[in-house]
Parts: structure tokens; sequence; C-alpha cells
């Protein structure tokens, strides 16, 4: 299999295939690709669309090439969650219901992202009031257990395909 193949397949608005996504998701964590190759990748998503399969074939390669933190097996006699965002323009969210949730016994964990507009995300802002958000697997769950919460920036090893900012229009 070539990257450039699974590009001009796409480009000609042609579904890609479970090992084709996973062979462009490897590839690219592996650092074997090169940017404007990426970027090339991503426009062929973005002008001919991703089908349904396509989406969950991305994110399941977007998984299997990320390391995972069990936070289950830490702290099993709470309950856990995962404050999950699709992005948008600021944080009208996290910054105020994650706290509420930990309050109540509820643990919640968080990763994010800088913005990428003109407002700043959720670590852009957390950062620019003194708070650390560069955080160790070890720190997050340190932090679970004391207080029940942490957000962190998002981290190099676990979904680093999230920074590519891949785009897929259903």
């Amino acid at each position: 299999m070539n990257f450039v193949s699974v590009i001009h397949k796409k480009a000609r608005k042609n579904k890609l295939n479970k090992q084709e996504i996973d062979y462009s998701i490897k590839s690219i964590v592996e650092g074997k690709i090169s940017d404007y190759l990426i970027t090339a990748w991503l426009m062929a998503f973005h002008i001919n669309n991703c089908s349904l399969d396509e989406a969950y074939f991305l994110t399941l390669a977007m998984w299997r090439y990320s390391e995972k933190i069990d936070l289950i097996k830490f702290k099993s006699q709470y309950p856990i969650i995962d404050k999950h965002s699709t992005g948008g323009v600021d944080d009208k969210v996290t910054l105020i219901l994650a706290p509420i949730v930990a309050s109540l016994g509820v643990s919640i964990a968080k990763l994010s992202s800088k913005g990428l507009g003109f407002t700043g995300g959720t670590i852009d802002k957390l950062q620019s009031i003194g708070c650390k958000t560069e955080l160790s697997k070890k720190q997050m769950i340190s932090l679970l257990k004391e207080i029940n919460i942490f957000v962190a920036n998002q981290m190099n090893d676990i979904v680093p395909t999230d920074k590519i900012y891949i785009i897929c229009v259903i």
C-alpha cells in the first residue's frame, strides 16, 4: 500500500476501506508521512466528504495507534466520566461543568488542546491564569485520586492524530 495511492483514491471520490485508513493513520503516527501529504489527504476527505464507515474506521485507527490510560482501574469505587468535546468557538462548558461534577464525587478526566481560532481554547484560558496544563499520566491519576478532576493539555502519545485536526464532513 502507498499513501499517495490512498490520497488519489479518495480524491477520485471513492470510499477508503478499513485497511487504507488504518495504514494512513499508522503511517502518520509513525512520522513516515510529510506534512504536505497529510494536508493532501485531509483535503481529499474535506472536499469529497467522509462516509459513516470511513468515520468509524478513522476513529478505530486513531484509537488503535494511541497510548491509553486505564482510568477505570485506578478508582473503581467512584464513577468516572470523560468530558468530551467536538470543539468550537471558545469554551462555555468545561470550565464550569467539570468542577461541579467533580464536587459531586464523580471523577472527570478532560484532555484539551490549544484553540484554533481567535478566542483561544480551554488550555489557553487555563494557562493565561497560571494553571499548569502539561501533566504526566502519573500526575493525572494523582489529581483524580485527590480531587476527582484534571483538565490537561493533549499529549503526543495519547491520540497523536488529534493534533492533525482531521476533518470529516458526514
